[in-house]
């Protein structure tokens, strides 16, 4: 008889008894037990099992294996910050996030539809703009606790390993660890852009140059150069001249115009973006604002938060 078909039998027996015990109809107990372990995993490979699992892991939205070892904190009430990154079709979400009980707290933020105020209008979502993103974070962190002037990043972009040291007398560098969700953290993977974008604006996120583009598994060696390039967007600025001599049709429908016709350029329109990030902050032209006051009963504190942000902009460009 089959073990499932024993526990089965013995159940339909026994129901409603008291004073039953396992040993008098399995007189091996071993064997019980063993039967009962096949008769779990048996449910557990049909997918009866009775624990359900989280709402968010069956939606495919959060991996709680590695959340748990991300929000436990390494000292009572002290939080633990995590660089979240995250990707949609025309979107890069870059965050600055420690876990409480009622939720993720946000302490900053910067977004992939920010960089077209910076000078790039197209290819929006490669390796390049990643890289930006990430940078944006880290400068706009530093800039709201005051440590821009301490920790100024790596300032010329080379494709090398950088790390964040602290100086003796002054504030430690804010810490994060990255989050890359459900993403496969895979060699050359985007996630990585954006965690080279903020370590190099002054984030010292513990991270290693294997999966970054240019290391090369069997060699165990990295090159700095290729890496460089995708960083300034010369890979995607040679693929596209490519296409352009070899095969038209294979250009990208509606935007492979407009890449073609910049792609001799991509070095210098990176540089300009990464230059701009650095240089100019939305949070740095205080002395430009004392005579920007709010006009009370004319406008809410929301139009007024909007277009403070647009005379901010404004006063950097000009």
């Amino acid at each position: 008889m089959h073990a499932a078909e024993e526990i089965k039998t013995f159940l339909q027996k026994t129901k409603g008894r008291r004073g039953v015990r396992i040993p008098d109809y399995f007189p091996d107990l071993n064997l019980f037990y063993a039967s009962a372990r096949h008769h779990m995993s048996r449910r557990e490979e049909s997918g009866l099992t009775d624990q359900e699992g989280f709402r968010l892991r069956k939606m495919g939205k959060t991996d709680f294996f590695a959340r748990k070892r991300l929000v436990i904190q390494d000292k009572n009430n002290t939080p633990k910050y995590r660089m979240v990154v995250r990707f949609s079709d025309r979107d890069i979400c870059c965050q600055i996030a420690y876990a409480m009980a009622e939720g993720d707290m946000i302490v900053c933020a910067a977004y992939l539809h920010e960089l077209p105020k910076y000078g790039v209008t197209m290819g929006l979502t490669n390796y390049a703009a990643a890289y930006s993103t990430g940078l944006l974070l880290a400068h706009r962190l530093l800039n709201k606790f005051g440590l821009d002037k301490v920790h100024e990043g790596q300032v010329e972009v080379t494709g090398d390993d950088f790390n964040v040291e602290s100086i003796n007398g002054q504030p430690g560098a804010f810490t994060g660890y990255l989050d890359a969700g459900r993403d496969r953290t895979t060699t050359g993977n985007r996630v990585f852009g954006a965690l080279k974008g903020a370590v190099g604006g002054g984030l010292p996120i513990p991270h290693s140059a294997k999966r970054f583009p240019g290391y090369d598994p069997e060699s165990k060696e990295f090159n700095a150069e290729v890496h460089c390039k995708h960083i300034m967007g010369v890979k995607v600025s040679e693929y596209m001249s490519f296409l352009l001599e070899e095969d038209e049709d294979e250009l990208p429908v509606g935007g492979g115009r407009g890449c073609t016709e910049n792609s001799t350029v991509s070095t210098a329109l990176w540089n300009t973006v990464k230059y701009k990030i650095i240089k100019i902050s939305l949070y740095s032209f205080v002395a430009k604002c004392k005579s920007f006051h709010f006009q009370s009963g004319r406008q809410t504190v929301t139009s007024f938060k909007s277009r403070l942000k647009t005379f901010l902009f404004d006063s950097a460009y000009s």
